[in-house]
């Protein structure tokens, strides 16, 4: 399982160095953002109220959420949300710059570029929500793909051999021969 693949890619592409710190420096992101949202608020008490938050206001911009939308699934008030999104926008500001990017060019053409420069179209009035959300999803399984061909070079360079079980977004399952 690649954990936590699209915001990973998002930290990438966005070069967002606040995110990508978060990332390499072993952080957990959701929480960093708690702590930008609720400055002061001890780590038990964002873990408990506003982690879980901050994940689904995260995903949910990178899926294209409105911000009534994700009020309503965060039971938040709009206030509270727009602020939580701003504490977002504040923090991984690079990201949140490149996810203004991908919605203003897909509104613009109809379609966004992924990370080789492929085309993907978006749905009739659906730019908001596919803008940015086919980028990263592109961006996750090219990072899928390249783990698979690495995996399979080790594996082979141990004298196993690697057989495909299944893929599942953004996680897989192999088996090995090891006779």
């Amino acid at each position: 399982d690649v954990s936590q693949a699209e915001p990973r890619v998002a930290a990438f592409m966005g070069k967002d160095k606040n995110f990508m710190e978060d990332y390499l420096e072993g952080r957990d992101v959701y929480m960093m953002l708690a702590r930008q949202y609720k400055p002061g608020v001890d780590d038990e008490t964002l873990k408990k109220k506003y982690r879980k938050k901050c994940k689904s206001l995260i995903l949910g911009l990178h899926y294209g959420m409105s911000a009534d939308t994700m009020s309503h699934n965060l039971d938040m008030t709009i206030e509270d949300t727009k602020e939580l999104m701003n504490a977002y926008f504040t923090r991984y500001s690079s990201t949140a710059a490149w996810r203004q990017e991908c919605l203003d060019f897909a509104k613009e053409t109809g379609y966004v570029k992924t990370i080789f420069g492929d085309k993907l179209k978006c749905d009739k009035g659906r730019w908001a929500t596919q803008g940015f959300n086919y980028v990263l999803q592109n961006g996750a399984s090219v990072a899928m793909q390249a783990g698979f061909f690495n995996m399979d070079y080790a594996a082979k360079q141990l004298g196993f051999q690697l057989f495909p079980k299944s893929v599942i977004h953004d996680s897989n399952q192999n088996l090995i021969n090891i006779e």
